[in-house]
């Protein structure tokens, strides 16, 4: 596991610009997947961090449940929680997410966001995602993005140091690989490129709001080229 203290998390927050632009690529591929799915009331955030999940949902009306094995991460996200005043929708645990401790059936929605995957041994993800399953509702999904190990030019974000880098290269899985495994777990699965653009051409852009610019986002990028093995998929399994 990779740690980081409390200054770290807050760090994360607001990275240079390429960085932003793959959260934003990320949040706006999460929110075009839940909007299509309404029938979504409780939700599980595995690796929450600094609560950016648990708060975006939770402003959406959602019930959410995060969870993370850092206890520096949940300082960090219990007091952006309590700022935005949504303590009342939010709880946050703190627990290792290949050991989920939490009823069947429990959840609409399961995300695992922003690479979380790579911080988990790959021996580990059968595992992982048998026990994501299980907590599912029935009709229920997961929605896990990961950095794709195939692609040429990724850079992870600037906020990791070198070993760190090559820690996650080395957990993570190309996309076709992970898709066979969650095949051999879930009913229907799908794979999504979400960030098929390299740093230099992600640095162009200026994001003014992280919840208003999606639209300028994918105008930009879908101007340029971009290639058919990025640096994160996203990858969703229904129960």
């Amino acid at each position: 596991m990779i740690k980081y203290d409390e200054k770290r998390y807050e760090t994360y927050m607001q990275l240079p610009n390429a960085d932003e632009v793959k959260k934003h690529l990320e949040l706006k591929s999460v929110l075009n997947i839940v909007n299509e799915n309404p029938n979504i009331s409780q939700i599980l955030d595995i690796g929450t961090a600094t609560g950016r999940y648990p708060i975006l949902f939770a402003k959406k009306g959602y019930e959410v449940t995060g969870i993370d094995i850092s206890k520096e991460a949940l300082s960090v996200a219990s007091s952006n929680i309590i700022k935005e005043g949504i303590s009342d929708r939010v709880n946050l645990f703190q627990m290792d997410a290949t050991e989920l401790d939490f009823p069947e059936n429990s959840f609409d929605l399961i995300t695992c966001m922003m690479g979380t995957i790579s911080h988990v041994n790959p021996d580990k993800y059968e595992q992982f995602l048998k026990k994501v399953k299980y907590l599912l509702k029935p009709r229920g999904f997961v929605i896990i993005s990961s950095w794709d190990s195939d692609c040429s030019f990724t850079k992870f974000l600037s906020f990791y140091n070198e070993q760190e880098k090559i820690k996650l290269k080395n957990n993570s899985m190309p996309a076709e690989k992970f898709k066979s495994l969650m095949d051999s777990i879930f009913p229907y699965t799908k794979i999504k490129n979400i960030i098929p653009f390299s740093d230099e051409q992600m640095a162009l852009f200026q994001p003014e709001n992280e919840f208003d610019a999606f639209v300028d986002i994918q105008e930009y990028i879908y101007s340029r080229t971009h290639n058919k093995i990025g640096q994160m998929y996203l990858a969703i399994g229904y129960k």
